[in-house]
């Protein structure tokens, strides 16, 4: 039999190989051993040859599996304690007889299984020395709750936490840590875990945590645990240590909904649209449950969370990253009460910014005289959240933050509101302030074609939430109702699904003309001028799918910069909808539609779309305005609305395979890209240089099948194909066919064509060009160049260029590149003959990284727009969205945003400077326009928009006016270029 002092030093020596760095009640590292090691290592066997080598000759009557069961810890104590002369593993048998287990460690006094005797003083010293190293806190509801943990008491942790917030003043901080293995909480993801500290010598601190620890009591107690988990953060224990007091919760991977707001984009889909509001219902969901705790029995228990605010809403990823799916908790019940159905609940200093005009306390000496708080108070905090959240989907966080502003304006001649820091609330004490109704007035007039969802919201919210009387607020349980029936009517009458309660088309959807009274009033659309009467007010376009119905506020269609938004075009079905609504969106969404005249080309001309300038001066003077306006080329000013969802080549390929399997919806976005394009030429020019052929060919070839596929219906005569080494040559495709174009492409005679130079490309382009240039000059002769300037020109020739290329050319002269001057004639010709910069658009696709190439491409993209004051350049790589190479500079908006293949993994942008004027873009930067190109800025700069009048024969040569009435649609918004002054 082994000697018990070769036993005992071998188990040392394992402890000594089997620790784990954890942290104790000072926030130091220390050392425990895990249980589930111990009981790994503590074989029935092994416990048995040790109980022997200590018994001296007397055998220790105890179970041995009884020990491996529930004692497994203090024997390991008793063990690590021993020493071969003096023994302490006999002790074993009084703590079984006093049925004291691993359940009541740590031990924080003396116990009677250790005698009175000096030998007892000494193993329950040597015991209360180890018994921290056996026995690590374990968490979990039922075993870490509300308990006083001695300061040695090691804690599973990883001893390098991640600071997340607070320890301003008083605050809690959270912490992130994560969990070790012998915490003892399954199911929690990446095994992180938030750990909220409170100082308990404070009174504030020490009062939130006997909150919070309250209302998980009331959760537990009445058993909601587990269904809370669904609508709050997740609680996993609460303990005292070292004068603190901790809370163990869920830990949200985007964190707050404050911070998700300044992180994350708005939704860009309906789909999207619809996950994102039928997420938030969790919180209505969550505040039922909240405010009837024990419905069904005698004494009604209920919870008001008194502090909601999107700070204490929490974010969950669902999904993998490619999706737009959330959820959302609520979290932060330091200010919430608990209480009896017929006890008042005090106010416990809610939030001021989202709290309830009840509420308002403006002398603190008089705290009783402030109405007590109900579940009402909540409810209204929930209104603000929601009507914040609405803002933030269609306005993003600038215009949310505006927003905050404009209360904070509304409220600032109310001295006692503003000193007790109430100026940004959503109320001025009594009622909603006037900022809600201009942001709704905003936000209605701003959607998405898509959204169907805000006007209906918006009336709940104001009808139902963000009431004075707190008694008129709609309870949790019937808000939940009324939002799910909402999400369900739109849901059902979603376009393209058939449904037969989807609201009838107009008879002709191409072209109708909103009218409405001058009696209706409203602001101006977000981050737009209000000056419905300038007439040399710019519009950007962009372009809408004609199968979304239309909706307008009056002040959008005063202004040329109007916006559209969904609702239904049945006028009798949106009369009697609009009449059960609150007055409020009522108010900013009434019109009645007239259909007018056939619906003319996409291009921003008078006749296509905006008002002429017999309409604006008209205004002024009639009691009704008409607006005409064609669906597929409307007006918007709002950044996020043309965004497309990310399509890549090699999605488009993957789609047209499983299309052609009848395997597949449509993509998402392309009816609406493709509507842009439709009745304009589709021309595709490749650079076939020797570094495309030998690098790029295969990508060349695919992102030619991917783009000419999905534009192979637009070209009524079909596309084109030009090779740079052969530009006179046109490789002519049939109408909704690619298969000649692409075959080509592949064809042996290419391969045996010699490649183009690069520096013949400028002649090569120019070549390319001179047909469409032709085409321009025939399209408009014969005709008085003032009679063509009124008349509606709807056979004009319009074309979209995608110039295939790796863009390694000479160095750039002082002009820019050699390719920037056949560009410079093109434009010239089109502004000699007044076509609309939007009429060719030349898209570059660039394929390598090669840093000079981006440089070149970028001044082409930029600077040579700026310097002619007529942008048709746009700039993309074959791994960019397809719908944004598709459109390039059609759209000002689409033609702004910057993707992230455009950089390479080490590379920022190249600022150009040709010259030495320098210009600031809508992205912040810098760009030199040249001293030249600075002078005409400054003398051409009007209202902030900048247009090309000189270029036309009627100008009159005083101030920026023109008297063909056309030019006015011309020009770079202010957004794009802003002189540096």
């Amino acid at each position: 039999m082994a000697a018990l002092g070769d036993l005992l030093k071998k188990f040392s020596d394992w402890v000594q190989s089997n620790q784990v760095c954890g942290i104790d009640g000072t926030g130091k590292r220390a050392y425990y051993v895990p249980p589930y090691a111990l009981e790994k290592y503590w074989e029935p066997e092994r416990i048995n040859i040790v109980l022997l080598a200590s018994s001296n000759g007397r055998p220790i009557s105890v179970s041995v599996s009884d020990i491996h069961r529930r004692f497994i810890r203090i024997f390991s104590t008793l063990c690590y304690s021993s020493k071969a002369d003096n023994p302490r593993v006999n002790y074993i048998t009084n703590f079984i007889r006093e049925n004291l287990d691993d359940h009541n460690l740590p031990l924080e006094d003396r116990k009677d299984v250790f005698s009175s005797s000096d030998d007892g003083t000494q193993a329950w010293e040597r015991f209360n020395q180890f018994q921290f190293l056996f026995n690590p806190l374990q968490f979990g509801p039922g075993l870490v709750h509300n308990r006083n943990i001695p300061t040695n008491c090691i804690l599973p942790l990883d001893p390098v936490p991640v600071t997340i917030s607070g320890g301003e003043g008083n605050k809690p901080v959270l912490k992130k840590y994560q969990l070790q293995e012998a915490g003892n909480l399954a199911n929690i993801p990446e095994q992180t875990i938030v750990m909220k500290e409170f100082d308990l010598q404070e009174d504030e601190p020490g009062y939130t945590f006997d909150n919070e620890m309250e209302a998980y009591m009331a959760l537990e107690n009445n058993g909601h645990l587990k269904d809370s988990s669904e609508y709050f953060l997740r609680y996993y224990g609460s303990f005292k240590q070292n004068g603190k007091g901790f809370l163990l919760l869920e830990y949200a991977d985007r964190g707050s909904l404050d911070q998700f707001f300044s992180k994350e984009q708005p939704p860009h889909e309906w789909d999207e649209l619809h996950e994102f509001w039928r997420a938030l219902l969790d919180l209505i969901r969550g505040l039922m449950l909240l405010h009837n705790l024990n419905k069904d029995q005698i004494n009604n228990l209920r919870g008001i969370h008194q502090d909601l605010k999107p700070a204490n809403i929490f974010v969950f990823k669902e999904g993998d990253d490619t999706s737009f799916r959330f959820r959302f908790k609520i979290g932060d019940f330091g200010l919430s009460s608990v209480r009896l159905h017929n006890v008042v609940h005090l106010d416990n200093k809610t939030t001021k910014m989202y709290g309830a005009p009840e509420l308002v306390n403006t002398s603190d000496g008089l705290p009783h005289l402030v109405d007590p708080a109900t579940p009402a108070v909540d409810i209204w905090s929930l209104g603000c959240i929601l009507f914040e959240t609405a803002v933030w989907t269609i306005c993003g966080e600038r215009g949310r933050s505006e927003f905050m502003r404009e209360r904070q304006n509304d409220n600032k001649d109310k001295r006692l509101l503003c000193e007790n820091g109430y100026q940004s609330a959503f109320h001025d004490g009594e009622r909603t302030l006037p900022a809600l109704d201009r942001m709704l007035n905003r936000i209605l007039s701003r959607r998405r074609v898509f959204d169907d969802l805000t006007a209906p919201l918006a009336d709940l919210i104001f009808q139902e939430m963000l009431l004075q009387k707190p008694s008129d607020r709609l309870a949790a349980r019937y808000l939940e109702r009324h939002f799910t029936r909402a999400l369900e009517q739109c849901r059902s009458t979603r376009p393209g699904q058939g449904n037969s309660a989807t609201p009838p088309k107009l008879p002709s959807p191409s072209s109708i003309t909103p009218q409405y009274s001058r009696d209706q009033q409203g602001s101006s659309g977000y981050g737009t001028a209000s000056n419905s009467g300038s007439p040399t007010a710019r519009s950007r376009r962009v372009d809408a799918p004609t199968e979304f119905p239309l909706v307008f506020s009056p002040e959008v269609m005063s202004n040329p910069s109007f916006h559209p938004a969904r609702s239904p075009t049945n006028t009798s079905t949106f009369d009697s909808w609009l009449d059960n609504v609150n007055p409020r969106v009522r108010k900013f969404s009434r019109c009645s539609y007239r259909v007018s005249s056939p619906h003319g080309d996409p291009g921003p001309g008078p006749s296509s779309y905006g008002p002429t300038q017999r309409d604006v001066s008209n205004r002024s003077r009639s009691s009704a305005v008409s607006v005409t306006f064609a669906p597929k080329s409307v007006i918007c000013n709002h950044k996020h609305y043309d965004t497309y969802p990310m399509t890549t080549v090699n999605t488009v390929l993957e789609w047209i395979s499983a299309k052609k399997d009848q395997r597949t919806d449509d993509l998402p976005g392309r009816r609406r890209a493709i509507s842009c394009l439709e009745g304009r030429e589709q021309i595709f020019v490749i650079e076939d240089s020797k570094s495309m052929r030998d690098l790029h060919w295969d990508d060349v070839t695919k992102t030619l099948k991917a783009l000419a596929y999905l534009v192979k219906g637009c070209d009524p005569n079909g596309i084109e194909l030009y090779l740079l080494s052969n530009p006179s040559i046109r490789i002519k495709g049939q109408k909704d066919k690619t298969r000649d174009v692409v075959d080509h492409l592949k064809s042996d005679v290419v391969s045996k064509i010699i490649p183009s130079d690069s520096g013949s490309i400028e002649s090569s382009f120019s070549t390319i060009l001179a047909r469409l240039k032709n085409q321009m000059k025939s399209d408009t002769s014969g005709i008085r160049l003032s009679l063509r300037l009124l008349m509606a020109t709807p056979n004009l020739t319009k074309a979209n260029i995608y110039f295939f290329t790796d863009a390694r050319w000479p160095p750039m002269g002082p002009s820019g590149p050699a390719i920037a001057e056949p560009i410079r004639t093109l434009v010239a010709e089109m502004k000699k003959h007044c076509r609309d910069r939007t009429d060719v658009s030349i898209q570059f696709i660039q394929f390598g990284d090669d840093p000079e190439a981006k440089k070149q491409l970028r001044y082409l993209d930029d600077t040579l727009g700026s310097e002619m004051h007529f942008d048709i350049v746009d700039r993309r790589t074959n791994r960019s969205n397809v719908w944004y190479m598709l459109l390039g500079s059609m759209n000002r908006d689409t033609d702004n945003i910057k993707d992230d293949s455009d950089y390479s993994d080490n590379e920022s942008e190249v600022d150009i400077k040709p010259d030495d004027g320098m210009y600031t873009t809508s992205r912040g930067e810098q760009r030199g326009g040249g001293g030249a190109a600075r002078q005409n800025l400054s003398s051409r700069a009007s209202g902030g928009y900048l247009t090309p009048f000189q270029e036309c024969p009627f100008h009159t040569g005083s101030g920026q006016q023109c008297t063909c009435g056309y030019h006015d649609q011309f020009g770079y918004s202010s957004n794009s270029y802003r002189q540096v002054r």
